[in-house]
């Protein structure tokens, strides 16, 4: 008689060993998740504040992408620069040491952008993570791709003055 009571005890002593064992295991779980989740976060991306100061078209055909850092801390390494044609997309990284309220104008050949037509640029920073990795942060800033033609560009406005000043005399009869 006194055999079926203690069977009873050591079950329940077996399970809530189990229990302990099972909760030591999901903490060590979560634990790992946590650290290894915690080494990305870094408040660096807070600071960093880029701004597309302006987008252009030079003669050549390459584009010119004026870009300003604003206050804030962080160490920018880099800045991603997203081309965009509204379907497909083109990344080309230039390395980049911006200090706070510096301006600097990062040109890309016809060659870099091998030829994508793009309608917008957007920018994103690059940043030294805590861990020593470079990471990408989100995209900041964006802007548009003014639309030029060559004909636009090297078209000549031709005024007639001659034709100007006999229209003006013809109207300036009519009036008299």
């Amino acid at each position: 008689m006194n055999k079926k009571g203690v069977s009873d005890v050591v079950v329940g002593l077996f399970l809530i060993l189990m229990a302990f064992v099972s909760v030591a295991i999901v903490s060590v779980v979560i634990s790992n998740i946590i650290q290894t989740e915690s080494k990305k976060i870094s408040l660096d991306s807070l600071f960093i504040d880029l701004d597309l100061q302006s987008v252009k078209i030079q003669d050549d055909g390459s584009v010119s992408v004026s870009v300003k850092r604003n206050a804030g801390d962080g160490i920018l390494t880099a800045i991603k620069f997203v081309f965009s044609d509204g379907k497909n997309s083109k990344i080309i990284e230039k390395e980049s040491d911006l200090s706070e309220l510096e301006t600097n104008t990062y040109t890309f050949s016809k060659e870099e952008l091998g030829g994508f037509d793009a309608k917008d640029v957007s920018i994103a920073p690059v940043i030294d993570g805590d861990s020593g990795e470079s990471e990408t942060k989100n995209i900041i800033d964006s802007g548009v791709l003014p639309e030029m033609s060559m004909a636009n560009e090297n078209e000549i406005i031709v005024i007639n003055f001659a034709t100007i000043s006999q229209e003006e005399s013809d109207l300036s009869e009519m009036i008299e």
